[in-house]
């Protein structure tokens, strides 16, 4: 009896088992590539001095004193802007 005779005694549990621990590694897997991907959209968009938020808020600012939009417009787009940029 050869070492194809092994094989073909693996009983139901060892498959299981086998399968739980493949499903296992694969979930791992993904669950690290998620991460990396996460932290690298961060980095991406972490706010710096002098970055585009300071941009977007200071013209913003020049549309409210011009007059261009209202108050109410001013304080919305400046929630939206501030929402739309992430720290970490």
């Amino acid at each position: 009896m050869g070492g194809g005779d092994e094989v073909a005694n693996i009983g139901p549990i060892e498959l299981v088992v086998g399968f739980l621990l493949l499903v296992l590694v694969a979930v791992a897997v993904i669950v690290v590539v998620v991460t990396l991907v996460v932290r690298h959209v961060r980095r991406r968009t972490a706010v710096a001095p002098g970055s585009a938020l300071e941009t977007r808020l200071a013209e913003l600012d020049s549309l409210r004193s011009r007059g261009v939009i209202s108050e109410r417009e001013y304080e919305v787009a400046r929630t939206r802007t501030l929402e739309g940029f992430t720290t970490s």
